[in-house]
């Protein structure tokens, strides 16, 4: 079995019952605290901080729209001027920063799929409504052609059969007459 830590940080480790955890924070066989404690921001710096970003949005748009959504990172003299006026350190100003453009670009991709989703739904309602169309087009034009076969096997000695396959068939152009000019 091959160790992981030297002998003196599975010592240390085992002696006040931690575990690997414990020992991975071990350097030099000296315990050192790795974990850092977040510190929560007050109401007052995010209002800052979001009064800043809503002003570092307003300028991209009056200056440059198209560099609106490419921006990155925040500058530097911005950073550190933020910082200083928050009490804060400059890295916790650019996290905050990177935080709220990423929430901001999830809020415009759910926008985005919503609209995408609703086109997509009225496409899908149309498209079902011109399948039902055809289908009933469909039907029209074999019940018309089912006509002019019984039409062309009748027996044509019968001036009343032929007047009646004629208003038959005026029926049927005028049935394809009105559904031509409803689709258009």
């Amino acid at each position: 079995m091959m160790k992981l830590w030297p002998s003196s940080v599975n010592d240390h480790a085992s002696q006040n019952g931690g575990g690997v955890q414990e020992a991975a924070n071990i350097i030099n066989n000296q315990v050192v605290d790795m974990t850092r404690k977040k510190t929560k921001l007050t109401s007052k710096q995010v209002e800052a901080l979001e009064r800043s970003f809503q002003e570092e949005d307003m300028e991209l748009d009056q200056q440059q729209p198209e560099l609106r959504k490419n921006r990155v990172k925040l500058e530097p003299e911005r950073k550190m001027k933020l910082s200083q006026e928050l009490g804060l350190h400059p890295r916790q100003v650019a996290t905050w920063f990177q935080n709220r453009r990423a929430r901001l670009k999830g809020k415009e991709i759910e926008r985005l799929y919503n609209a995408l989703k609703q086109d997509y739904e009225t496409v899908s309602r149309e498209n079902q409504h011109l399948r039902q169309e055809v289908m009933q087009l469909k039907d029209k034009l074999e019940g018309f052609w089912s006509m002019q076969d019984s039409t062309e096997n009748m027996d044509h000695e019968s001036p009343l059969q032929d007047d009646q396959c004629n208003v038959a068939g005026e029926r049927v152009q005028g049935h394809l007459l009105s559904f031509d000019a409803q689709r258009m």
